[in-house]
């Protein structure tokens, strides 16, 4: 594979941050992975605890997938391969879940500036997960913060995912359906290498 950055995307639960290690892994490159709670400032931790998806929250989310895409541009050039968990255009999807009607409006705006001003990964991934995968991949992480309300939100992440990444011809999209696909297992991992590799 030649320097390139390739980005995971999905709802919460999905199983992006695993594939991201793997595939990184097999194409020595380096993962931008999104981050654990451990990680997450405290700010950012009593939004999740409390289930809301504030503009503080979205802001912060959105200024570290900035950093990455403009990072991951900079290594590109350098001759190295990405693999990042999510980018900056999975911030929509969480737009729809914002309580406050005035901060989801300054948000959209801020959506739209981004597809204007940001580039796109050089392929993009798509997690296309069903409602017992996610629950069964969120219960198996074991977050803190995350109970049957957290899922239930995923669910609502997932549709918008949908409709997102396949709302308009994305001419570097991979959709993978995930409920079939155990990435611990090569057949299935050497698969979706060989899609990879073919796009």
């Amino acid at each position: 594979m030649p320097p390139k950055i390739i980005a995971i995307v999905g709802a919460p639960g999905s199983g992006k941050s695993f594939l991201v290690q793997k595939l990184a892994e097999h194409y020595q490159a380096e993962a931008f992975l999104e981050g654990e709670e451990s990680i997450f400032p405290e700010f950012i931790l009593e939004s999740l605890k409390k289930n809301e998806y504030d503009l503080k929250m979205i802001k912060w989310f959105r200024n570290q997938r900035i950093k990455e895409i403009k990072e991951a541009q900079k290594l590109v050039m350098q001759g190295k391969r990405l693999i990042l968990d999510t980018f900056w255009l999975s911030n929509e999807c969480y737009l729809k879940v914002m309580t406050d009607k005035k901060e989801q409006l300054e948000a959209v705006e801020l959506c739209a500036q981004d597809r204007k001003n940001l580039p796109l990964p050089d392929l993009i991934i798509y997690l296309k997960a069903s409602e017992n995968v996610i629950r069964k991949f969120m219960e198996q992480r074991k977050r803190s913060f995350e109970d049957e309300n957290h899922v239930d939100q995923a669910l609502e992440i997932e549709k918008e995912h949908e409709q997102v990444f396949t709302s308009k011809k994305f001419k570097n999209l991979i959709i993978l359906p995930r409920d079939n696909l155990d990435f611990n297992r090569k057949e299935d991992l050497d698969q979706i290498i060989n899609i990879i590799d073919s796009s």
